[in-house]
């Protein structure tokens, strides 16, 4: 079990890769391909991360700032709290963070 799990993985929505600029094009489209939508990976590893975090561990993703109300709903589904953003340079919302909740039954401990 990891206290934090943080990951850059891809967010760009499939049909605005070729609108990218060319210096972004130039990474491995693995790399960009989110998906419709750009959250399927970011899905997979929200609903995954709580076998290989501690209670009360950290996951940090990295998003595109258009997305911070999708990724805050299966955050939450998922058990993290304490769900925030913090900024990127230029201001924009670009990481999201949410905390495992502890087990009902390790908290009464």
């Amino acid at each position: 079990a990891f206290d934090v799990i943080m990951s850059n993985p891809p967010y760009v929505c499939t049909a605005e890769i070729p609108r990218l600029s060319k210096e972004v094009r130039r990474e491995p489209y693995l790399a960009l391909d989110g998906g419709a939508d750009g959250l399927v990976l970011i899905r997979r590893i929200i609903a995954g991360a709580p076998q290989f975090l501690r209670p009360g561990g950290t996951l940090l993703l990295e998003i595109d700032p258009r997305q911070t109300a999708a990724v805050r709903q299966p955050l939450t589904a998922a058990g993290f709290t304490g769900i925030e953003t913090f900024c990127d340079l230029a201001g924009r919302e670009r990481i999201i963070q949410g905390i495992l909740n502890f087990p009902a039954a390790a908290a009464s401990l």
